[in-house]
């Protein structure tokens, strides 16, 4: 008789944070807190993370739809973007090591890489990392019905590098569209921390000379802005009755102009007619991406197929 073998399922490891740390009562602690002040009628209150509490899912899955135009102009073009490269990213990876997701979704980019590094005989722990309890599960069922050992974190990315703690083999952190939501300095100054020595970092970003810019803008200020309307709530207001106008710029940023603002609000000096930037997906052209990185790594791998998305491959 030939030889047998049999496959053992892996069970997901429980969340690495307390779940209940992350209720509604935190996330309105955090949205006052992270509002500052730009000039005497404007207010950054672009904390990304503030867009992913609970019950927000629906907004986020609607517009991913394959019928709707973010889908279209965004989402699909990643995610070919992400197909194409797929094997070129798992080639880089070492034979052993622990893939650090930031912001899965729902859309399942990483499938793509899992599917090259088990033609490669790669092995890895995923561990996505997300502050929705919803995302992150989903990530991790995905991952453990494939055999592939899971370590969910529920988590902020400031507490992100606490909770991974030493590097005990080498760190695949992997970025998204997510990055656009910061300024560069600040992300990537994160994603090294996350990485550690030895580490591999991989982001990308849609480019703004490979983009109908003015389709997306129009996008952002019509269907995206759903996805803010929750956050506002946050801050106590009510998005139908406080807010007089929303406006997207060609940055892209999503400003709301506040008619009503709270109490709360108005002790920090935020009067009606100030601007709130309440989401921002900054689209840059490929030379202001390259200067980005080059400012914080000596080198590193620029990954382009001519698609609407460019990507790179970062070593710390």
């Amino acid at each position: 008789m030939g030889a047998t073998s049999s496959r053992v399922r892996i069970p997901p490891s429980p969340p690495f944070m307390n779940s209940d740390k992350y209720n509604l009562e935190w996330f309105k602690q955090r949205a006052i807190a992270s509002l500052k002040k730009i000039d005497d009628q404007s207010w950054d209150y672009s904390d990304s993370l503030l867009l992913y509490s609970e019950g927000t899912e629906e907004e986020y899955v609607t517009i991913q739809k394959e019928e709707n135009d973010y889908y279209k102009l965004i989402t699909k073009p990643e995610q070919d973007f992400f197909n194409t490269v797929a094997s070129h990213i798992a080639k880089r990876l070492p034979e052993v090591f622990d893939y650090i997701d930031l912001g899965p979704g729902t859309e399942h980019k990483e499938q793509s890489i899992f599917d090259e590094l088990k033609k490669q005989n790669k092995r890895l722990t995923y561990i996505p990392v997300d502050i929705n309890q919803r995302y992150l599960d989903l990530a991790q069922d995905h991952a453990a019905k494939q055999d592939i050992a899971t370590k969910p974190i529920r988590a902020s990315f400031e507490e992100l590098a606490i909770l991974l703690g030493s590097v005990k083999r080498p760190r695949f952190v992997s970025l998204g569209l997510t990055y656009t939501n910061y300024h560069s300095a600040e992300i990537l100054t994160m994603l090294k921390n996350f990485a550690g020595e030895g580490g591999f970092i991989f982001v990308d970003q849609q480019m703004r000379e490979r983009a109908d810019m003015v389709k997306i803008s129009a996008l952002y200020n019509r269907d995206v802005y759903a996805l803010a309307e929750p956050k506002l709530r946050l801050l106590g207001l009510n998005p139908k009755n406080d807010i007089s106008e929303h406006q997207s710029d060609s940055g892209i940023r999503v400003w709301s102009v506040v008619k009503n603002p709270t109490n709360q609000m108005q002790k920090l000096g935020i009067t009606p007619g100030s601007k709130l930037l309440v989401f921002q997906s900054l689209r840059r052209t490929l030379h202001e991406f390259q200067e980005d990185i080059s400012v914080e790594f000596r080198s590193y791998e620029l990954i382009d197929a001519q698609y609407p998305f460019v990507g790179v491959i970062l070593r710390t």
